[in-house]
This record gives structure tokens, C-alpha cells and sequence, in this order.
């Protein structure tokens, strides 16, 4: 009967996790963007306002063809966020299979074709902006060529890649799934609508392009077509062959085709108020050991967790923010003690709180928040895996069912200034909650349902990419 009270204590002690992987990925790419930095550290671009129609006719003037930087070092400070999700791709190379469990556990079959049209979207808006009247940073000419720079340079890529490393699709229907062709394509689309009016109007463009594309790259690990870290190296190799692609077509063409705009002098991204958004990505470790003198049957593994936040600032260091936080923690038995096949287990949270936020140094930024607020969990079963232990021919099994609950978390991160508008980084993050649940089985000896309580734990690290808007 000892399958009746096996996961009643399963999140009352975790198992330690090395984290000597976890800590060797962090130091590279902290390495990487502690580099030369990508801000130049007195200059601001004055967007001229998408409701200013003055501002929108005084910036169809272009400037004159120019030899001066025909060629810069146009990669140079731009490769951080590309070369970072493309290590995160590598870091994730070894979950991807658990996060595939993940999805199967709790959507398996899910299938809708948001992603085969999604992908071009950004694209898209551009043109449908410059059709209305909005002008971006080029004439449509010159955007359109550095767009075509780009799509070849992201396509060659991308297909030299799938037919050299022939990685299988999760769903098993071909062998070219490594990388992602439709994030890539994405990412290629969101970063042109970011060079045309995120840089030159407003980095509401660029969060709303990039937001689109990581829907376009989630909705492919949702319809089973692709792992996470192809979906995170075809992120990346998008962003970095647009780059490169207004690179070459910045030393063909000079300054040809490109909209005047008048720069000022402002340390505003230091100063002002930090409203923020966004999207971070971990491993959760369990806190201690499954295992107990009433149960050593079971431990539990690492887990993954995804999130995403915001925060909205009544000063330069503090606001009010809130979290939408998705857990999963694999669990496992000793065969020689417990012949059974138990369920991941997922959580789900949404909380708010105080936020806060300061600059460390020219680059660096330092937040930290503290939220509480609502959690709530998937049932969990395990499936007995013995021969003898069948009830009209269905194993033996143990539901837990757990209710919502109050919880608390608080976190802490780093990240490093990408322009005025963007930071990547690291953070940690803790969690905690004490929810009651029941337990049933199908045991033969029909003995009552069980409610009990247990301390739910975890603290997780990761890494996160974060848009400003000041």
C-alpha cells in the first residue's frame, strides 16, 4: 500500500543538483557581453512621434550618399543577444527532451497553425507602415535590399545547418530539425521591423516584432515540430544575419536611402524610470532529497521553468510589478523498491509586488522584486508497474491532486545593456507555497480519500532578455 502515500511527500525534500553546467554557460556568456560595450554611453536617437505628422513629413528627407564609414564594423556590439540565445540553444540541448515531455504531458495532440503565418508578420507591418504613411529609417528601396541581404544570408544558413547535422522532429516526420527555419525566419523579420522604426521611432516596435517572433518559436515546440534549442540557435541566427545583411548593404550604399534624424545628448537610460518587460528561461533544482525512512522509493530530477514580467516604475528605483511563472519537476523511483512509473509535476503561478531597479556601474543593471500571489498545480499520478498489482486489468494507481494556494517568490538579476532599450542577463529566483491536496487510488481496499498539506520549494537559475521603455 506503500503507493498510496508515495507522493505526499514529494515536494517536502528535493535532491541537490550539480550545477556545474549550469554555472560553466553562465560564465561564457557573461564573458561574451561583458565585451565592448553596445552603448554609446552619450547618445540617444529623439524618435519623431508615430502621431506627429510634422515629424513624419520633415523625416522623408534622406541624406546624400556618403564614403565616410562606407564600411564600419557593423557586427561589432550587435553579436551579444544573437550569440547568447544561441549558447542558451546549447545549454537546453539536453533538456529538450524533457521539455518535450512536458509538452506531451499536458498537450498532447495540440496542433494549430499560428507559426507558418505568424513568421512574417513583423515583415509585414513594416510595409504596411510605410504604406499608410509612417516612414521608417530607409526608403523602402533601401530597407528592402538590406531585407534581402538578410534572407539569404539567414537562408544559406539555415539549410546549410539541416541537411549537415540531420537532426530528427520531435513528431519523428523528417530529419532537418536543427535549427528552427520558421524562428529564424521570425527573428529575421523581427529585427528588419526593429532597424526600420524600433531604432528610429520607438522601441515599442522592436518589443512588439520580437514579441511575435517568440510566439512564432513557441507555437513550433507547441505543435511537436521542433526542439527548444533549435528554436533558440534559429532565434539567434536571425537576428544576427539581418544584422549582417544591413552591414553589407551599409557599405554598398553608404547613407543612401537613409532618413535624416537629430541626435541629442542624454544618460536617460540610467536615470529615468525603468518600466520594463520580460521573458526568462531556467532549470529548477529541487531543495533536498525525496527520500525519507517512510519512503525511499522516490526522488525527484532538475525541472525547467519558463516566466515572463513586467513592471511599471513610480521612480527611478522602484515600481510595482507582476509574474506569470510555468514549473515542471520530473520524479523518478528506485526500481528495486518501487516498480512504478510516476508523472512529471507542473505549477502554475501568477503574483505581483514591489519591483526594484538600479544602474551598477556604466552597463549594468541590477533588479530585484518580492511577489505573492496565486498558485496552482496539475494532477499528478503513479502508475504501478507490476505485473501482480492489476484491478480488472487497470494498474494499481495514485492520483494527487493538489489545490490553489498562496505563494510567495522573490528573485534577483543582472543584465547587462544592449543599447538604451535592451538587457540580457542572468537571475535567480526562489518560490514557495503550502497547499493542501487529496489522494486517491484505485486500491481494492477502497481506503478514503486523503487531505494533507506539504511545503512546496524550489529555486531555480536561468537567463532572461528584457525590453525598457523609459
Amino acid at each position: 500500500m506503500k503507493y498510496y502515500y508515495v507522493l505526499s511527500i514529494t515536494y517536502r525534500k528535493m535532491n541537490q543538483i550539480s550545477l556545474r553546467d549550469v554555472l560553466v554557460v553562465a560564465v561564457l556568456i557573461l564573458s561574451v557581453i561583458s565585451g565592448p560595450s553596445a552603448i554609446a554611453k552619450n547618445e540617444k536617437k529623439d524618435y519623431p512621434s508615430v502621431f506627429n505628422w510634422g515629424a513624419v513629413a520633415q523625416s522623408r528627407d534622406t541624406l546624400s550618399y556618403s564614403t565616410n564609414d562606407c564600411c564600419p564594423q557593423f557586427l561589432n556590439n550587435k553579436i551579444v543577444i544573437p550569440v547568447s540565445l544561441m549558447a542558451m540553444g546549447g545549454y537546453m540541448w539536453s533538456q529538450r527532451t524533457q521539455i518535450r515531455d512536458l509538452r506531451d504531458t499536458y498537450l498532447n495532440g495540440y496542433s494549430f497553425p499560428l507559426d507558418d503565418y505568424m513568421q512574417y508578420a513583423p515583415g509585414v507591418l513594416v510595409y504596411g507602415l510605410n504604406a499608410v504613411g509612417i516612414k521608417g529609417r530607409h526608403t523602402v528601396t533601401r530597407a528592402s535590399l538590406s531585407l534581402g541581404m538578410s534572407l539569404a544570408i539567414m537562408g544559406a544558413t539555415v539549410n546549410i545547418l539541416k541537411y549537415s547535422v540531420a537532426e530528427p522532429r520531435p513528431d519523428g516526420s523528417s530529419n532537418n530539425a536543427f535549427p528552427s527555419g520558421h524562428t529564424a525566419m521570425a527573428f529575421t523579420m523581427a529585427t528588419f521591423l526593429h532597424k526600420e522604426y524600433g531604432e528610429y521611432r520607438s522601441p515599442i516596435y522592436s518589443m512588439l516584432g520580437f514579441a511575435m517572433a517568440g510566439v512564432t518559436g513557441i507555437y513550433r515546440v507547441l505543435n511537436n515540430k521542433h526542439w527548444v534549442s533549435d528554436v533558440m540557435f534559429g532565434a539567434g541566427i536571425g537576428i544576427l544575419s539581418t544584422e549582417a545583411g544591413y552591414g553589407l548593404t551599409q557599405c554598398m550604399m553608404g547613407d543612401k536611402g537613409t532618413r535624416s534624424i537629430e541626435n541629442r545628448k542624454t544618460t536617460r537610460y540610467r536615470t529615468d524610470k525603468p518600466h520594463f518587460s520580460r521573458i526568462y528561461i531556467g532549470r529548477t533544482l529541487p531543495l533536498g532529497d525525496l527520500s525519507d525512512v517512510n519512503s525511499p522509493e522516490l526522488h525527484a530530477s532538475h525541472g525547467v521553468e519558463f516566466g515572463m514580467k513586467a513592471g511599471y516604475f513610480i521612480s527611478p528605483h522602484w515600481g510595482i510589478g507582476g509574474e506569470i511563472n510555468a514549473t515542471s519537476f520530473w520524479t523518478h523511483t528506485r526500481k528495486d523498491l518501487l516498480n512504478a512509473s510516476p508523472e512529471m509535476m507542473g505549477s502554475a503561478s501568477g503574483m505581483i509586488g514591489p519591483v526594484y531597479s538600479c544602474m551598477m556601474g556604466d552597463y549594468w543593471r541590477v533588479d530585484a522584486d518580492l511577489f505573492g500571489g496565486y498558485w496552482m498545480a496539475a494532477k499528478s499520478k503513479i502508475t504501478s508497474l507490476n505485473p501482480d498489482e492489476i484491478v480488472d486489468g487497470v494498474p494499481l494507481t495514485v492520483t494527487w491532486t493538489p489545490r490553489s494556494s498562496f505563494a510567495l517568490s522573490s528573485s534577483a538579476s543582472i543584465h547587462r545593456m544592449i543599447g538604451s532599450n535592451f538587457g540580457i542577463g542572468a537571475y535567480a529566483r526562489y518560490a514557495i507555497a503550502q497547499p493542501d491536496f487529496t489522494m486517491e487510488s484505485n486500491f481494492p481496499s477502497k481506503e478514503p480519500n486523503e487531505l494533507s498539506d506539504f511545503d512546496w520549494q524550489q529555486w531555480s537559475i536561468g537567463l532572461s532578455l528584457t525590453g525598457y521603455l523609459w
